[in-house]
């Protein structure tokens, strides 16, 4: 399914046999994405869980404009944005709709300093950390240099790479990782 206009589907139906896939397509059509939104985390809070397929892609998120859904982690989405001033492409990270919590807010913040205070060319740039109104309370996010490529797997496949070129890019990964952990930083 196609991602409904600044808001969530669901892939569920209701104790009451309500549609949910329905429900949020009508709120999509007749609410703005905060309408749709409020429904999204009522419905998450509820247990409901949402389409793998389609989620909450926001128009924007603070002054970044939201372009798509990178990728998802057990706390957070990533998506690729465009800032303004100056004009560049951005990862933009947010806690994800009805996860936000005091906790995951203390580890959203703890990862934001951390990886701010790290400066080696193998881990992406921190820009800015901040919170927007998305029209149903505070959304933590920050900015990071996005780095447009493929995966690692993609890269090694397509260039079918021989071993000892693949074991320079491990070494290189396990440099950026050192990096981090003579810092204190674990991922």
């Amino acid at each position: 399914p196609a991602i409904i206009g600044g808001g969530f589907a669901f892939g569920d139906v209701n104790d009451k046999g309500a549609d949910l896939p329905a429900i949020g397509t009508l709120l999509a059509r007749v609410t703005d994405g905060a309408g749709l939104h409020r429904f999204a985390i009522t419905m998450a809070q509820a247990g409901a869980s949402l389409d793998p397929a389609v989620r909450w892609l926001p128009n924007t998120i603070g002054r970044y404009r939201v372009l798509r859904l990178i990728g998802e982690g057990g706390m957070g989405s990533v998506y690729e944005a465009e800032q303004d001033h100056p004009r560049r492409l951005v990862a933009l990270k947010v806690i994800r709709p009805g996860l936000l919590t005091p906790e995951t807010l203390r580890r959203f913040e703890r990862e934001w300093q951390a990886l701010g205070r790290l400066q080696h060319p193998g881990i992406a740039q921190i820009y800015e950390a901040g919170t927007a109104d998305t029209g149903v309370g505070p959304q933590p996010y920050f900015a990071m240099e996005y780095i447009q490529g493929m995966t690692l797997k993609q890269y090694v496949a397509e260039r079918r790479l021989p071993v000892r070129e693949r074991l320079d890019l491990v070494a290189r990964i396990a440099d950026a990782v050192q990096h981090a952990h003579d810092r204190g930083l674990i991922h």
